[in-house]
């Protein structure tokens, strides 16, 4: 029909009545009569812009931009026509459309931002037009900054003189008589000017500026990338003033980090001793990216008054490895810090190179202090041999080697735990203060060979006892984490793991990073289920980012996906597969039960089950069962926070349709005694291939068994695929069959799933509840509490969007008129209008649908938000 249309078009004749008539709507008729085809229309705008006819050019601009919907990307190549002497008649046109209350502001922002081509010093629109950009620049805040509108405004702006370019990059505030930086875009234009702005309002930020800011923090990233050493100057000035002590000086130095700039490694050697943690850091890492060039700060360093800058210089130089050891031998002669902190790298990068240089400096030594620490980096080096072997001959050669270490300082901690070796042989007084010490110096790097044996032929017992009696003595220091990580129980890494967001409330987002990084070292399952949590529920960005990395390196190495990570990362906390563990209490031989909820019972000698422990008797050692009591308390609570993470993940299971190949459904759901008891009360299904229908209905009996509606046993076999059906996919007799099946045996589910709330169509619902209005505190609280999370933020802490990850794969996203995620600040009467709630794919769009069940989870969701 369009076509039909365009090839009665008279272009001419339209063109001929616009020009002749002083009417609006003659000339309207004429312009609309050309949108029958787009075609026609931006030919039709060429020969204008060709023919200098500008305010008919404007008109078409105009029209073409309300055909295309107002997408800013599509309409800037068009808008770019307009060159040289159109500038007068343009401007007029402009300055009509800013000063109507104009239907669409993104028409007249994008036309304004078409007037940024032409030069004009004394425009009366600079104003408006400076305005009227920053509104662009604020939309562009909301998209990728790699994406195609930040792309397209950084184009038109890398083809403006750079007088011009600098102007609109920098807001002139007439109250404070100042420059502030209009962030996104200020990468087009690295002139001193700028770049001076921009370092001055780093400094003057304070320490709430980035909280919950992720976009405002990345673009301020991306402009000092883009500036590179063009700002080296005016940071290391910024540094070396007032920039050493402002809140977002962390930011500076990373900045100044990324130009690599030799010079530069003064000014990271001074900050090695910050107060701020992160600054610290950045630091380390602008040292470290500098190599060789660091190295002068750095062993400087290694004699710094300050413990802190010295523990910092060692890590950072024992991370390089066995390239540095030249470097440091000549250093073996010096202060006492600088000799203990060069002793120290030797003895955790170990090489029997370094031998004949630490022999030397011991016999020209006559400290007492030096000699100690050049002592015991010799037998680190040397305690290679022999100690890969867990046979008793090598458990002695352990002793001996360690009865020989003399450690200076060794520290007020002394274990309240008798230490034993796995033979029983308790461990000498010498080698319990060597292995303390080695303690102290764990770091991210992980631990020496020397340690590492010792943790390994440590009493399993006796080592989780310590890593209690570390974490109650000296809390969550960064090498108690590490301790934790190396020596920890399943519950102590489950208690490490479940406080990592505490930590980042408490102490800070990189004390968490330490913990992060002691999981992964750890490996154990809890560790794993952690760090899985941790990637999909964060609330910090930085905690989140870490958890999803360490994750992704656990999927590489073990060449498994997200969902097969988790499912093999599921805590057993020490049960059998039959849901039983047992329990020593303070001499009592108990046994502790799992129910078909989880609920941990404790079973008697007399097979008498009760949901606590029982009552001390005389015969027992008080302390002993105080000690057994805190024990089980702990577990009840990290089954309870396990239990209620899987399922959870079953529903989610659930709802993006998750299918497991036979084998590994029979792992994950029969084998693990916390999900054993959930599976009781789930349905599944059978498929025949990964995307068929259901095939089979099923439940699993008290005895394993796999069984249909009328009870019959199904066998299972491979290639058979199962899966969690959602509700969607059964039909209404199956749904009934089954929830009268559940009622009748007693069984209830551990999530909704028959009696899920369902919505067929879904499509129109989302349609239809378009635009509505709810409290936006009430909408707050909800979101928080659905597992929404938020996200596209604008300045300060506002956000315009909330995200709901229903796994690594899909995602539902509601789209809103903004709130600030400080909910104190929202007022009570704030309304809040719903743009749409819709359901997608996290990244990219593949070849097959979104499942049924997601989009009457969105419904279900957006009843909840409205109600």
């Amino acid at each position: 029909m369009v076509e039909a249309k365009h090839e009665l078009v008279d272009t001419a004749a339209l063109v001929g009545t616009y020009r002749a008539s002083a009417n609006p709507l003659a000339q309207a008729r004429a312009i609309l009569a050309l949108r029958y085809s787009p075609e026609v229309l931006i030919a039709t705008l060429r020969a204008a812009v060709a023919g200098g006819e500008v305010v008919l050019a404007m008109d078409l601009a105009v029209e073409l931009y309300v055909m295309m919907a107002g997408q800013v990307v599509e309409m800037l190549p068009l808008l770019e026509m307009f060159e040289g002497d159109a500038f007068s008649a343009f401007e007029a046109r402009l300055d009509r459309l800013a000063c109507q209350e104009y239907p669409n502001k993104k028409q007249a922002t994008a036309l304004f931002l078409a007037l940024g081509r032409f030069q004009s010093e004394q425009s009366v629109l600079d104003l408006r037009f400076d305005e009227l950009f920053n509104g662009l620049v604020l939309r562009g805040m909301d998209s990728p900054a790699d994406g195609p509108l930040v792309k397209s405004l950084h184009r038109l702006l890398r083809s403006l003189p750079e007088a011009r370019r600098e102007k609109l990059v920098l807001s002139y505030s007439m109250e404070e008589k100042s420059y502030t930086a209009n962030w996104l875009a200020v990468e087009t234009c690295p002139t001193q000017r700028v770049i001076a702005v921009c370092v001055a309002e780093v400094v003057s930020w304070d320490d709430h500026r980035f909280v919950d800011c992720e976009a405002l923090h990345a673009s301020v990233v991306h402009a000092f990338l883009a500036f590179g050493a063009a700002a080296v100057s005016l940071l290391m000035e910024a540094l070396a003033g007032k920039g050493a002590k402002c809140a977002q000086r962390e930011m500076l130095i990373r900045a100044l980090g990324e130009t690599r700039c030799p010079q530069a490694a003064p000014i990271f050697g001074k900050f090695l001793g910050d107060a701020l943690v992160p600054a610290r850091q950045a630091a380390v890492e602008a040292l470290l990216a500098l190599g060789e060039a660091a190295l002068p700060q750095l062993e400087a360093a290694l004699n710094s008054p300050k413990k802190g800058v010295r523990d910092f210089a060692v890590e950072t130089l024992s991370a390089r490895g066995e390239e540095i050891l030249p470097a440091l031998w000549p250093l073996l002669v010096g202060p006492v810090n600088q000799v203990a902190s060069v002793a120290t790298i030797l003895g955790n990068v170990a090489s029997t190179a370094s031998v004949p240089y630490l022999t030397a400096a011991f016999a020209a030594e006559e400290n007492p202090g030096r000699q100690a620490h050049l002592r015991a980096a010799i037998k680190a080096c040397q305690f290679e041999e022999g100690t890969g072997n867990p046979d008793n001959e090598a458990v002695a050669k352990l002793d001996r080697t360690l009865d020989e270490l003399v450690v200076t300082k060794p520290g007020p901690f002394e274990p309240t735990t008798s230490l034993r070796w796995i033979d029983g042989e308790p461990v000498p007084q010498d080698s319990v203060q060597a292995l303390m010490s080695a303690l102290r110096a764990l770091g991210p790097a992980g631990p020496g060979g020397a340690l590492a044996s010792m943790a390994e032929r440590l009493d399993a017992p006796c080592r989780h006892v310590l890593a209690e009696e570390l974490v109650g003595e000296f809390g969550w220091e960064p090498w108690v984490i590490y301790a934790v990580g190396m020596l920890g129980s399943e519950l102590l890494i489950d208690r490490l793991g479940s406080g990592l967001q505490e930590l980042v409330h408490q102490v800070s987002a990189h004390r968490a990073n330490h913990g992060v990084s002691a999981l992964v070292q750890n490996g154990s399952l809890a560790a794993v289920r952690w760090l899985d949590h941790w990637a999909r529920k964060a609330k910090s960005r930085m905690l989140k980012q870490d958890s999803c990395q360490a994750l992704a390196d656990l999927m590489k190495r073990e060449g498994l996906s997200e969902a097969e990570l988790g499912d093999r990362a599921s805590a057993t906390f020490g049960f059998s597969a039959n849901g039983e563990l047992a329990f020593d209490y303070a001499g009592r031989a108990l046994t502790l039960v799992l129910d078909a909820q989880n609920n941990v019972l404790v079973r008697d000698e007399n097979s008498v089950l009760a949901a606590r422990l029982p009552t001390v008797r005389k015969d027992q050692d008080a302390e002993q069962a105080r000690a057994a009591a805190e024990r089980f308390k702990a577990l009840k609570k990290a089954v309870g926070v396990a239990t209620k993470q899987i399922v959870q993940r079953l529903e989610e299971a659930m709802i993006v349709d998750r299918r497991w190949p036979l084998a590994r459904w029979q792992a994950f759901f029969l084998q693990n005694p916390l999900i054993y008891g959930l599976t009781r009360g789930l349905v599944f299904a059978t498929h025949d291939d990964p995307t068929g229908a259901n095939a089979t209905l099923f439940f699993v009996t008290d005895e394993g068994l796999a069984v249909d509606e009328r009870l019959d046993p199904l066998a299972l076999e491979a290639p058979t695929i199962i899966s969690i059906p959602h509700p969607i996919s059964l039909s209404d007799a199956q749904r009934k069959t089954w929830a009268a099946l559940h009622t009748e045996a007693e069984i209830s589910q551990p999530f909704a799933q028959l009696e899920r709330e369902l919505v067929i169509d879904a499509a129109p619902v989302l349609e239809i509840m378009k635009g509505s209005k709810v409290a936006a505190l009430a909408m707050a609280r909800s979101l928080a509490r659905m597992g929404y999370r938020a996200a596209s933020q604008q300045e300060g802490s506002y956000t315009l969007e909330a995200r709901r990850e229903l796994s690594s794969e899909i995602e539902i996203v509601l789209s809103h008129s903004g709130y600030d995620i400080e909910t104190r600040r929202i007022s009570p009467d704030a309304m809040l209008e719903i743009f749409s709630l819709e359901p997608r794919w996290s990244s990219g769009t593949p070849d097959r649908p979104l499942p049924p069940g997601v989009y009457s989870e969105t419904v279900r969701d957006l009843r909840v938000l409205l109600a």
